[in-house]
């Protein structure tokens, strides 16, 4: 009651927000946003699987260790390669590409391989069962816009394919305008 209108109002204000960022932070309040996401962009069914041709796996994130033995795929990366290996082997795709760029936050290094997080997201699906002739690394493209030219540019596409992308929700409209 001592306080001025302006510092009540600014006072509310602050304790409405922060309520609102704990509700947000809240697994109630994540799953609902997962479920609204997820419904946008049902899983296939069976028969959609099925005429899939091509499994493409966009890469997430990449844990920049401070040496690089302990440098490994984010969960999200690893998350997306599972679901790609699991659709693959659901669909009986032809091929299983993984498509990644890894690039240090802080500017490269001499030694830097850009197609790092490409080449273990090979490696993954591999010890998870993909034939290794049937994986084919995509490591150039740095933006959403950038795989469709790079996959074209592979030539492992053809134009009557049917790609299956893996991705997430929120990001999978993006990738298939592109």
């Amino acid at each position: 009651r001592k306080l001025e209108r302006p510092a009540r109002a600014t006072l509310v204000f602050g304790l409405l927000a922060n309520a609102g960022l704990w509700l947000l932070g809240t697994h109630a309040a994540e799953s609902f946003l997962i479920n609204r996401l997820s419904a946008a962009h049902p899983i296939p069914s069976d028969e959609e699987t099925a005429r899939i041709d091509v499994v493409v796996v966009l890469s997430g994130g990449f844990v920049d260790a401070p040496q690089p033995a302990y440098d490994q795929l984010d969960a999200w990366t690893t998350a997306r390669v599972v679901q790609g290996v699991r659709t693959f082997f659901e669909s009986d795709a032809r091929l299983l590409v993984v498509s990644g760029r890894w690039a240090r936050a802080g500017g490269s290094r001499p030694g830097d391989d850009p197609a790092r997080m490409a080449n273990m997201m090979k490696e993954l699906a591999a010890a998870l069962g993909v034939p290794e002739e049937r994986i084919v690394v995509e490591p150039n493209a740095r933006t959403t816009r950038e795989h469709p030219p790079e996959l074209r540019r592979l030539g492992v596409v053809r134009p009557d394919d049917t790609l299956g992308v893996v991705t997430s929700s929120w990001h999978l409209p993006r990738a298939v305008r592109e």
